[in-house]
């Protein structure tokens, strides 16, 4: 990564700010939750304002629960805080700078264009001018991989200069991610870097704990909960409170587990209508389970299986044929979770699900499959 612009340090008599999406004033509580732009790359005019931004390279290291007070500044655009950039910047460090500038400003219009040509050819799918469903898939997942990159772009820019459309651009991915239970490091990475430069909203807020609580980062999801008011606090939130202590400690033991791992583990790809992702199978500590699994898949068991069931923040279940969790395996294998070493259930894992035992939340032994 190119090195960070010290303009701020070297420049501490200037105070200038980037106004963004939403009017954000820095409060003690987290404000109540506004929509932003549905398109991240919008160029339009910007009206929120931020503090100061942070002289750290990480928003999560310090401040992504503070309270910074609020400031009043002049509403710059973004060529306003480019030239800004420029004037405040030594010549020797703006080359990085505007460089990371260019990719943003390039994977932005990319992906502008590209969702136009998404929106045409889905109008003509659900009008039934087209029923080239493939076409369609291409062209989603090839905006989603621009969407990343742009954030990821936008991350990078928002720590070189405090430019409105990369901040706005974090924000509705941000948002998104947060709809649909990404928190991952990325996740974490873009809410706590908002909330570090002052967008006190509550989607923000939501989304920098979450996405702390699943990637270790608990002192910082401990202090964001801390700041929400009882009424911002969802069902999710308040179980992940709750268990704060035992998931620090299967993390922590997960930590130490994943430094053992073999480099080959066996892999699987699920390609699904809303994306695709790949698991890791532990076959050392679940040999059975994980054999009988690859067994299937190795068979075509999976193709065309839908998601019969998704609980929101829990878990999505898969695997029967019938396509609504009613039907038995022709096969039953032996339960693995009492072995010496084990792995710990964390965001993320892939379980073989068991027979429930009726009016109860126990569970039949030995009966996955």
């Amino acid at each position: 990564m190119p090195p960070r612009n010290r303009m701020f340090a070297r420049q501490r008599r200037f105070v200038w700010i980037a106004l963004l999406v939403l009017l954000i004033q820095a409060q003690p509580a987290v404000a109540q939750e506004e929509s932003p732009p549905a398109n991240p790359a919008s160029n339009g005019p910007s009206t929120s304002s931020l503090p100061d931004m942070p002289t750290t390279n990480s928003a999560a290291a310090k401040g992504a629960a503070a309270n910074p007070e609020p400031a009043e500044a002049p509403n710059l655009t973004a060529e306003e805080v480019v030239a800004e950039y420029k004037r405040l910047t030594p010549k020797d460090e703006q080359e990085a700078g505007l460089e990371i500038l260019s990719r943003f400003e390039k994977s932005s219009a990319a992906l502008k264009s590209k969702l136009i040509e998404l929106r045409k050819q889905h109008t003509l799918f659900v009008n039934g001018y087209s029923d080239d469903k493939q076409a369609y898939y291409k062209l989603r997942n090839e905006a989603r991989a621009l969407i990343g990159e742009t954030y990821q772009a936008a991350l990078l820019l928002i720590e070189i200069m405090p430019h409105p459309d990369a901040a706005r651009t974090i924000m509705t991915e941000v948002e998104s991610r947060r709809k649909h239970d990404v928190y991952n490091e990325a996740t974490f990475e873009g809410a706590a870097k908002m909330m570090d430069i002052g967008v006190y909203m509550l989607y923000i807020a939501q989304a920098t704990a979450r996405s702390a609580m699943m990637t270790g980062n608990f002192d910082i999801a401990k202090r964001v909960y801390e700041k929400l008011k009882a009424e911002d606090v969802d069902d999710i939130d308040k179980a992940m409170v709750a268990q704060a202590d035992l998931i620090e400690k299967q993390w922590e033991t997960e930590q130490e587990l994943l430094k053992n791992d073999p480099k080959d583990l066996p892999k699987v790809e699920f390609k699904t209508s809303r994306g695709n992702f790949t698991v890791e199978l532990y076959l050392n500590e679940a040999p059975s389970t994980v054999s009988h699994f690859i067994s299937l898949v190795e068979s075509g068991f999976y193709e065309d299986c839908d998601f019969f069931q998704v609980m929101e923040g829990l878990l999505a279940l898969t695997g029967d044929p019938l396509g609504d969790g009613s039907s038995r395996p022709d096969k039953y294998i032996k339960d693995e979770h009492t072995r010496s070493v084990i792995r710990m259930p964390l965001a993320g894992s892939l379980v073989m699900a068991k027979l429930p035992v009726k009016g109860t939340q126990q569970f039949v032994e030995n009966s996955g499959g």
